[in-house]
């Protein structure tokens, strides 16, 4: 039993997977958000589809958010964040709110260029803070018992969803939290202690799981997890002390495959709470 449930946890995964788009390209592209790691100069302001309006000289400044408008060959044409004026004068991000690099005095848009190597060599990505959504196969191979406090082994398997959030947006894929909801299989032991069993076996049981993962890297995360074990309807008669009784779950995974990440490998890409 234990056994077709997992192939059906299986194919259920490979459905939802397919439902969710989340994807990771380091390729430049049109509207992608960067920040300016060095300072730099261009010497003219363009349109969008990178004819020169005027030659003048400008200096764009670190830090400073810009957005990739455009594509022409080897040149990418970019353009300001629109940021608001604050009411408190900050001069370290004055060049952030200068309405100047947005718009020109007759409300046309400002875009400026740069050879795509040298936009890579002097940007890094700005990430949206929300990362996307995921899907994977999970497993929690110990349970705390909150009503006796017992602490258990044994084996679970389940399908979650994540939604991924960085603390950073100027970190692609370290430091992100991660809410997460699942369901999956069980296996219980019975035994007198926790049941009205003569002999100890084990039984089934559906799971229903809340939680949260901190991805500290690629390769390193922890989780904690709420979650009920629900005993199937054939085993309700053992009086299992544990039903739809609330459990806490701790996990760590650590990798260190050196071949999956040279191949592109993610683990942030299926989350196995046990590190398996």
């Amino acid at each position: 039993m234990y056994c077709n449930t997992s192939k059906t946890l299986l194919i259920l995964f490979l459905i939802v997977s397919q439902a969710i788009i989340c994807q990771e390209n380091q390729s430049l592209k049109i509207n992608d958000s960067y920040y300016i790691t060095s300072t730099f100069e261009t010497n003219s302001t363009l349109t969008y589809f990178g004819k020169k309006i005027n030659s003048s000289l400008n200096i764009h400044k670190q830090d400073v958010i810009i957005k990739i408008s455009n594509i022409i060959g080897d040149s990418v044409i970019f353009q300001y964040w629109k940021f608001k004026i604050p009411q408190k004068k900050d001069s370290s991000r004055a060049i952030n709110n200068n309405i100047a690099f947005f718009k020109d005095t007759t409300e046309r848009l400002l875009y400026f260029y740069l050879p795509k190597k040298n936009f890579e060599n002097l940007t890094t990505k700005y990430f949206p803070k929300f990362k996307g959504a995921v899907a994977g196969f999970y497993s929690v191979p110990f349970k705390l018992r909150f009503n006796d406090f017992d602490f258990e082994q044994n084996l679970n398997l389940g399908l979650n969803i994540g939604f991924q959030y960085r603390f950073s947006k100027k970190i692609e894929g370290r430091w992100i939290i991660e809410p997460n909801i699942g369901f999956g299989i069980s296996k219980v032991n019975l035994d007198e202690n926790n049941s009205n069993v003569t002999e100890n076996r084990s039984a089934s049981a559906f799971s229903a799981t809340v939680g949260v993962i901190l991805r500290v890297t690629n390769t390193i995360n922890l989780g904690a997890f709420l979650g009920k074990d629900f005993l199937g309807k054939n085993d309700l008669g053992t009086n299992w002390q544990y039903n739809k009784k609330t459990w806490l779950g701790l996990g760590l995974n650590v990798g260190f495959s050196v071949n999956d990440r040279k191949k592109g490998t993610d683990i942030k890409n299926t989350v196995n709470k046990d590190g398996n």
